[in-house]
This record gives C-alpha cells, structure tokens and sequence, in this order.
C-alpha cells in the first residue's frame, strides 16, 4: 500500500501564495533554574517591540512561570487553559504596555502555581 499521491493526480505546481510573512522564533532555556531565562526573555521581548516587531512572549512553563509576575500583570487565563481547550489562544494573550499593536509587546503566560 502507498501513501504517496499518484504522479497523474492533479497538483498544483508551485505553492500558493503567503497570506503573512514566516515568524522568527527565539527558544530560550536552560535546565537549571535561576540563570535568568524569564529576565533575558523578557529583555529581549522589549527590544524587539521597540524596535518595531511584532513579538509575542511565550512562557512555556507550565508549573513555575512567572512572566507574568515579572512584568507585574495578572493575566485571566493562560497557556495551560489553551492547551486543554478551555480557551483559544488569543483570548489567553495579554498586551504588555499597550500590546504589539501600540509599540510594546503581547505575553502568553505559562501557569503559575499550579504544580502541574
């Protein structure tokens, strides 16, 4: 059994075109706690807000984060509702002084507390 698609089946020659230019993505971690991962994240989240760029930080702890400590934001939902389903993910995105929209920066917090 294959499950390539026969070469006679029509496919469309060249991809269609982009609706948004690819994303960069930075992945920071470490496997020891203390080194200053959520500080150097947040630096640099800023940065490139000023800067221009539309950036969203993500915090993908789902037990210890504390982005959202950090910046001093209480966020309603987090990453950890999104992942389960309960919310979809712009409803968990919080703007970080105005958001990426007015010159600074979007977080989606990790879960804090929980243990998880």
């Amino acid at each position: 059994m294959s499950f390539l698609l026969p070469k006679s089946q029509d496919r469309p020659s060249q991809r269609p075109p982009r609706r948004v230019e690819p994303a960069s993505i930075i992945a920071v971690g470490s496997g020891k706690g203390g080194v200053g991962k959520t500080f150097m994240s947040i630096t640099q989240a800023s940065a490139m807000a000023q800067a221009g760029r539309r950036t969203l930080l993500v915090d993908g702890d789902l037990g210890l984060a504390n982005v959202d400590v950090q910046l001093g934001i209480a966020p309603e939902t987090d990453l950890a509702a999104v992942i389960a389903g309960w919310v979809e993910l712009e409803d968990a995105v919080t703007p970080v002084d105005d958001g990426s929209s007015d010159g600074g920066f979007d977080v989606l917090p990790g879960r804090s507390g929980s243990g998880a």
